[in-house]
């Protein structure tokens, strides 16, 4: 048997096995109290059932992200946390509302990510919460946004920066709190997927060999979970915000498709999707998409489960 192919094979078994592993953990969580007393008890509650820090993260996190609400009202109130004169302050107050958050279950995306931290922090597990911007909207297409709208975190597993995002996993779209949408797309996330979507105030905090610059990030189409699972793989040089003449067709450039899927589109307003096609090219593959607007407008990518996976801010030229 070659060197390559018991690589191979031991690699498959060990995705099998973390695959397992995290299935386990989750169905172990899923029996746990659904509320706790303090962080405290939550974290011995953690250490009584796991024994290596991976395990414990993923206990945390899951529980996290199927037992907190996302708070809508808080959200449009805008409260401010961040209102201190010294960091032992700021910390203070940070553990304040992560204890807050685990009574109420209610919680932003500060909420999340804070109570992540302080109970990792009470299982000895090294984690950080970073603040930045994470774009969900054709309207944040081609803007430079100052400031920060999200929170999400680095733990370090193994002597490795790892990134989780609690709050995107819950599922907070829809404005019914008691019904979640649990996606674990956000454990653990490869720093070059999370870029499409979470751009952190601090660049270190990219984990990325060459950080992008805000300009980049800001060009992008608009990314959603299922783009990573849609087969597709959008040229770096197909920018989000795309010109077009009225009743014009634009072309779409991918690195990647796969063949055997369909795929759909609509724009702005539309309640009916339609089919796209791929022409093979040399180094990739193109889609010509007619955009039958007179108005400035937003196009949307679907896959074949009708799930929304790249959406474009489409510019109407007079």
């Amino acid at each position: 048997m070659s060197h390559k192919l018991i690589v191979i094979i031991i690699t498959l078994i060990s995705l099998h096995l973390s695959s397992q592993g995290y299935n386990d953990i989750d169905e172990v969580v899923s029996n746990f109290p659904t509320k706790f007393k303090s962080i405290q008890d939550f974290a011995t509650k953690i250490n009584e059932s796991f024994s290596t820090d991976l395990e414990k993260t993923r206990a945390v996190y899951y529980w996290i992200s199927n037992n907190i609400a996302y708070d809508f009202e808080a959200l449009k109130n805008k409260k401010n946390y961040f209102s201190y004169d010294s960091e032992d302050e700021l910390i203070n107050k940070m553990k304040i509302l992560s204890e807050k958050v685990l009574k109420r279950k209610k919680a932003v995306c500060e909420g999340y990510s804070q109570l992540l931290k302080f109970t990792l922090k009470e299982l000895n597990i090294e984690c950080e919460v970073i603040n930045g911007y994470a774009k969900k909207y054709t309207t944040d297409i081609g803007r430079k946004r100052n400031g920060s709208n999200h929170a999400w975190n680095c733990v370090k597993l193994n002597g490795k920066w790892q990134l989780i995002d609690a709050t995107w996993s819950t599922g907070f779209s829809d404005e019914n709190n008691k019904h979640f949408k649990f996606n674990d797309m956000y454990f653990l996330i490869d720093p070059e997927k999370l870029i499409l979507t979470h751009l952190p105030n601090n660049p270190e905090r990219q984990f990325l060999n060459t950080p992008i610059k805000k300009e980049s990030f800001f060009s992008l189409p608009v990314f959603f979970s299922e783009y990573y699972n849609s087969g597709l793989k959008i040229n770096h040089k197909t920018m989000g915000l795309i010109k077009a003449k009225e009743n014009d067709t634009i072309k779409l450039i991918f690195d990647k498709a796969d063949e055997n899927r369909f795929y759909r589109y609509a724009l702005k307003n539309n309640s009916f999707t339609t089919p796209f096609l791929f022409e093979r090219e040399q180094d990739g593959y193109t889609a010509f998409i007619p955009i039958e607007s007179k108005r400035s407008t937003s196009l949307t990518l679907y896959n074949d489960n009708g799930f929304a996976i790249l959406e474009f801010k489409i510019l109407i030229e007079k």
